[in-house]
């Protein structure tokens, strides 16, 4: 029983992180200079191993911003 519910923590849990990115996905789209959303999206994709993509919005967020240390990798 109890392995269940993680199942079930689990699924909900992977369905926050899709309706999270895409929720930052939709605010780049509809403001594409937005550096907190293409950070925060970054963030999400490299924790998601999505590598590539996560260092393509850190890309965004210091030619939108330089002094964004965080951006900086």
């Amino acid at each position: 029983m109890g392995r269940g519910l993680g199942l079930q923590e689990q699924v909900r849990q992977e369905a926050a992180i899709k309706d999270a990115q895409a929720h930052l996905e939709k605010s780049i789209a509809l403001n594409p200079g937005f550096t907190e959303a293409h950070y925060q999206l970054a963030l999400l994709l490299a924790d998601q191993g999505e590598l590539q993509q996560a260092q393509k919005h850190l890309r965004k967020v210091i030619e939108l911003e330089p002094a964004h240390s965080d951006g900086h990798f």
